[in-house]
């Protein structure tokens, strides 16, 4: 899959859970509405990218009926399946893509969601972290220098990917700028992160 469609689907379901007008009696649980919001979105338009009956997507937004779970393992889980030939069971055959977000603004929490990377034999790695919506946030510094030591251990092609943490998305100021997510690859022969500028 393609990075410029992997930023595309992932922006396209932040600003559709941006533009609703989600918020519950505190702001923790609008923060956690507003993420769950995020996931379904994520999890919608994986499905509605990967239309193969044998590619299935794993997340708390729905149950998946042949499973009997919700999520599996990670926030989002794209994979190939199978079926055990004399009982019709299902089973993993391969995990193709693992979404992870993590909302707290705090390197311990992001690098044990970034840890759980670490786990998967998924061709593609997806972190989701939050950035400020300040005019220079510094995602070098608070998140991707910090965690280059864990993303040296992630196989596979890894991406980080920065949204506006979900208390701000209905700020004045993030509403009077355009909505931004940046992403960065990272390239493990050189130990450095690449931003997309696409």
């Amino acid at each position: 899959m393609k990075e410029k469609i992997i930023l595309k689907l992932i922006t396209e379901a932040f600003e559709e859970a941006h533009n609703r007008n989600i918020n519950e009696n505190t702001p923790q649980k609008t923060n956690r509405k507003r993420s769950s919001i995020f996931i379904e979105n994520i999890h919608n338009n994986f499905v509605e990218e990967f239309q193969e009956k044998e590619i299935q997507v794993f997340s708390n937004a729905y149950k998946n009926e042949d499973f009997n779970r919700r999520e599996y393992l990670f926030d989002v889980l794209i994979a190939e399946i199978g079926y055990l030939k004399h009982k019709n069971i299902p089973y993993i055959r391969n995990s193709k893509i693992i979404i992870e977000s993590e909302f707290a603004r705090n390197i311990r929490e992001s690098a044990i969601d970034f840890s759980k990377l670490v786990l998967s034999e998924a061709e593609i790695k997806i972190m989701i972290l939050p950035h400020s919506i300040e005019k220079n946030p510094n995602e070098m510094e608070h998140y991707l220098n910090p965690l280059t030591e864990v993303a040296e251990c992630v196989n596979g092609n890894l991406f980080v990917i920065f949204v506006p943490h979900p208390k701000n998305w209905q700020n004045e100021i993030l509403n009077d700028k355009p909505v931004l997510t940046k992403m960065y690859k990272f390239e493990k022969s050189n130990s450095i992160w690449i931003r997309n500028r696409d």
